[in-house]
């Protein structure tokens, strides 16, 4: 069994040096959430939302997918505003479990979008 610490919007788990400090001192994998990053106060820079990624890799086990959340999770109007984090997370971790949290319709169409830029994630 794997238990996974997810990032959130706001408290400890959304400051990545505490989250880092919380996954070493428990031995979790996490769960990293782009909608909670994009819509914390990490979403403000992306540089700063690159080296939080890029701190946490290691630990990455799970992505959840879609846009940044406000009243709900809001879908990509495009892949390119989270094609970086998802190529680094796909390059540079060993997460196997990507979820699409969306409703079915948006869902789908992410996966499409998803498909088209990336081809390289569905391969075996």
């Amino acid at each position: 069994m794997t238990i996974a610490i997810e990032n959130l919007k706001q408290g400890v788990t959304s400051q990545p040096e505490k989250l880092l400090h919380l996954l070493e001192e428990t031995g979790a994998s996490l769960t990293i959430d782009l909608g909670h990053l994009k819509s914390s106060f990490l979403g403000e820079s992306e540089e700063e939302l690159e080296k939080a990624v890029s701190s946490l890799l290691p630990y990455v086990r799970e992505v959840h997918i879609y846009e940044r959340e406000e009243n709900g999770h809001v879908p990509p109007k495009n892949i390119f505003n989270l094609s970086h984090l998802l190529e680094t997370i796909f390059t540079n971790s060993n997460c196997y479990f990507w979820v699409i949290e969306l409703p079915l319709k948006e869902a789908a169409e992410t996966k499409l979008m998803m498909e088209k830029e990336f081809p390289h994630f569905f391969t075996i």
